[in-house]
């Protein structure tokens, strides 16, 4: 097993909040029932020092990110540690229609 720092691809699993029940997912949103939850920025402001000098690109995750109620703070926090081209985020929500879409297309995307 390849050691962390040697890996492709970094996961921040940013929250628990999913507005879909997709059969196949994997993030165990059907059997959390009320144990969903969305990260402390600090929380996850400490997740993205972890990564400082780690060689590969970084995703957020969920349940569903675009659905975390201080995503622009997040994007503000992300900005400070990395550049765009570091950083992705995985969604089933169309980012063009989201009411982040300015914070993530000028720090995600």
């Amino acid at each position: 097993m390849k050691p962390i720092r040697e890996a492709f691809f970094g996961l921040i699993d940013i929250t628990y909040y999913c507005g879909r029940e997709c059969v196949y997912c994997t993030r165990c949103d059907r059997h959390l029932g009320n144990k969903r939850y969305h990260m402390a920025l600090d929380y996850f402001e400490n997740a993205l020092r972890c990564y400082q000098g780690f060689a590969g690109q970084i995703g957020i995750i969920g349940g569903e990110p675009l659905l975390y109620p201080q995503l622009n703070e997040a994007c503000e926090i992300i900005r400070r540690y990395f550049s765009k081209n570091k950083m992705m985020i995985f969604t089933s929500i169309d980012p063009q229609k989201s009411k982040y879409r300015d914070a993530i297309f000028s720090n995600l995307w």
